[in-house]
């Protein structure tokens, strides 16, 4: 059987909607929603991974879409090894670096 569905839809009065298995399918529901509307790893403000703006219109979803795998993936591994060292003072260094790779790739990919 698949996993469970990871990514939690909002809108922008903080309603949960729905989850997802695909940020793809959450990012479209969430802009279905517009302005304000979200999609979480969570259910806390903090776990925001899209919010909805006035920006955002349809293609600019469609090219996130097309980085969120890597994205993603970044974002979850910061996430776990934040977890895994929240009492290790060495580790900040670590995150900051993680956090500069994963910014540098998304911006060599989305070129």
């Amino acid at each position: 059987m698949a996993g469970a569905p990871k990514y939690k839809v909002f809108t922008d009065r903080q309603k949960y909607i729905a989850s997802c298995k695909e940020i793809q399918d959450a990012a479209y529901l969430a802009q279905s929603y517009g302005e304000g509307a979200s999609v979480r790893l969570g259910h806390s403000k903090k776990d925001i991974v899209l919010l909805i703006d006035s920006d955002h219109d349809s293609k600019s979803i469609d090219d996130l879409i097309c980085a969120a795998p890597d994205l993603l993936a970044a974002l979850q591994r910061f996430y776990d090894y934040m977890a895994f060292c929240s009492d290790n003072s060495e580790a900040e260094d670590d995150l900051v670096e993680m956090a500069r790779e994963a910014i540098a790739k998304a911006k060599g990919g989305a070129q």
